[in-house]
Formats: structure tokens, C-alpha cells, sequence
């Protein structure tokens, strides 16, 4: 009879130990997650709005570029054509 005592003294004590633990555990977790998700995430929106507008303008600076080649280098070949 004693026996099964302790053991079930044993068995609930280690339930609310593992249960204090896990939940502290679980409240750890769950709060670092959160935090990483609520600074993290609008960081990342930013960052990839920020990469596509610098892509956007590079691109179209190298359109206006290829234009502005293509327009001097017809203009030459104009005044070329007029000076002969």
C-alpha cells in the first residue's frame, strides 16, 4: 500500500512539474515567435518594395539610355548625311 502511494505521489508530482514546464516552455516559444513575426515580417514587405522600385527605375534608366544612344546616333547620321 505504501508503494502505490509514493508512486502516485511520484506520478502527480511529475504531471505538474512537465506541465509547468511544458507550459512555461510553450509561452517562451510562442512569445519569440510572435515577436519574430511582428518585427520580421513588415522588415521583409519593406525590403522586397524597396528592391522592386530600385529595379523598376534601373530598368528604366537603361530603356532611356538605349533611346538617347539611338537618338544621337541618328542625329549624327543625319548631319552626316547633310554635310555630303
Amino acid at each position: 500500500m505504501n508503494i502505490k502511494l509514493i508512486k502516485l505521489s511520484y506520478g502527480i508530482l511529475s504531471i505538474i512539474a512537465g506541465l509547468t514546464v511544458g507550459l512555461v516552455l510553450a509561452l517562451y516559444i510562442g512569445l519569440l515567435a510572435f515577436l519574430q513575426s511582428f518585427i520580421m515580417f513588415p522588415l521583409q514587405v519593406y525590403t522586397n518594395c524597396v528592391r522592386s522600385v530600385i529595379a523598376k527605375r534601373m530598368e528604366e534608366n537603361e530603356d532611356a539610355g538605349a533611346e538617347a544612344m539611338w537618338e544621337r546616333h541618328i542625329r549624327r547620321m543625319e548631319e552626316e548625311n547633310q554635310k555630303n
